[in-house]
Parts: C-alpha cells; sequence; structure tokens
C-alpha cells in the first residue's frame, strides 16, 4: 500500500518526501490492525536506481525471490492488504480531520489551503436504511452507552432523540459480494465524541475498551 511519488513531487517540489512520510504515518494511525500482517519500515531492495517512491510506503511485505511463499499465503496477503484499503477509505483516508499532526507553525500565521471539486467513482456498500436505523437508536435508547452523555439534557429540545449509531462488527470488514444479517445486537449507540474515539482504537468493535479509556 502506497502513494504516488510523482504526484507529491508536482505538489510539494523538494518537501515530498518529508509529506509522503507523515501522510504514511497519518494513514497507518488510522488502521493500526493491519501492523499484524504486513511491514511498515523501509523497503530494503536490492536494485539500482531511484527508490523515492519508498517514502510513500504505508505497509507492504517482501517475499524472497527463489523462496516465494505458497500461492495460500499469498492470496491471503493480498485480501489483507484489500482489507487494509478498503477499511482506509471508509475511514477518511489521507483526510486528517480526525489525526492530531504535529505542525510546524507560527501562532499568528494565517491558516489557508485551497478546495477542490473531484468526482470520485467507487464501489457502495449498502448500509441499513434509515428507518431501520432510527427503530435501532429508538430501541437502544438515545444515551451514550460509552460515556452516558445525554444531547437532550445538554441541548434541550435541539437534542432532542439524537444519538448516533456505530457499527460493532464494521462495514469494511465486509468481502466484495459479501452479505449478512445485521440486529440490534450488532449495534452500539455513542455520543459524537465517543464515535470518533472508538474509530481510533485497534479494534473500532470493543465497546468495553473504549468505557476502560473513559474510567481511567
Amino acid at each position: 500500500m502506497a502513494q504516488s511519488y510523482q504526484e507529491a513531487e508536482a505538489q510539494y517540489g523538494k518537501e515530498s518526501a518529508v509529506a509522503l512520510t507523515k501522510q504514511a504515518e497519518l494513514m497507518r494511525m488510522k488502521i493500526p490492525e493491519y501492523s499484524n500482517y504486513f511491514d511498515s519500515g523501509n523497503v530494503n531492495l536490492s536494485t539500482q536506481g531511484r527508490l523515492s517512491y519508498r517514502f510513500g510506503h504505508v505497509y507492504h511485505s517482501t517475499y524472497d525471490l527463489y523462496a516465494l511463499p505458497s500461492e495460500s499465503k499469498l492470496v491471503e496477503d493480498l485480501s489483507h492488504l484489500l482489507d487494509a484499503y478498503e477499511a482506509l477509505f471508509y475511514r477518511g483516508g489521507r483526510d486528517s480531520d480526525n489525526i492530531h499532526v504535529e505542525e510546524s507553525e507560527s501562532i499568528g500565521e494565517i491558516i489557508s489551503y485551497e478546495e477542490i471539486y473531484k468526482k470520485r467513482v467507487h464501489l457502495r456498500t449498502e448500509r441499513p436504511s434509515s428507518s431501520k436505523i432510527k427503530r435501532i437508536k429508538k430501541k437502544l435508547g438515545f444515551i451514550c452507552q460509552a460515556c452516558m452523555f445525554n444531547f437532550e439534557e445538554t441541548y434541550g429540545n435541539l437534542g432532542r432523540e439524537y444519538i448516533e449509531a456505530h457499527h460493532l462488527v464494521p462495514i469494511s470488514d465486509l468481502k466484495k459480494g459479501e452479505k449478512r444479517k445485521v440486529t440490534e445486537y450488532d449495534f452500539a449507540v455513542l455520543c459524537s465524541n465517543c464515535h470518533r474515539m472508538i474509530h481510533r482504537q485497534a479494534n473500532p468493535g470493543d465497546l468495553e475498551k473504549l468505557k476502560s479509556h473513559i474510567r481511567s
């Protein structure tokens, strides 16, 4: 799993290596569970020429050309890599809106950036209908199951019957073409903060782990 060095070079120039390294680290932070399957260190290849692309590596596996693993092992590694890509896609890709990255900016500097409209075409995962999600929320209640936050108590009528539904088994775990039956037992209702935080865990389905973070 890597990034385009040519794209970064065109955008960042001589700072492209630094930018790619930061973005790769950010992406690993979003899908840390895949560090169990892949390496994230420098790629050591016996080859000549420019190896600038290595800065953009997020995860990779290396094999000995003269002692390749079995076909099933190669297919398994590829499957994990595709799962990692899909999980990263659903967690925002390279966007850093929910990841803290240190920047060396002066306090008085005006922050600015460019917004560009890009049309993207991708596979769509069918989610439960909004009416079913509403029924699940009503059944589970409108109090955060992690921190007990109640939107209505804090915001009055504005927060009445507001809560977010969280998949305890991530949608990104679905393989292409796979189907599964989902019930209210596959969801938790969480406030916005807890919903964000549970997705930062290695296992976003571990509600008890999130509760332990809050208690400690």
